[in-house]
């Protein structure tokens, strides 16, 4: 049911005119990449420490 309102909430993104100028990353080791691909998330954290990482390659930390 989460991964619905993901979807939902990154179409709203989209419809907003905002995708291209955020990213997004779920997380959680429940989700995989196959759930990100679905949703249309940029990036999926398996935990923190890994969302931490992926967060800073894409502020160039």
């Amino acid at each position: 049911m989460t991964k619905n309102f993901m979807k939902v909430t990154i179409e709203e993104i989209k419809e907003a005119d905002l995708r291209d100028k955020v990213k997004i990353m779920i997380g959680e080791d429940q989700m995989d990449e196959t759930i990100r691909e679905h949703v249309g998330a940029d990036a999926h954290g398996k935990d923190a420490v890994e969302a931490v990482a992926i967060a800073k390659k894409w502020v160039g930390a």
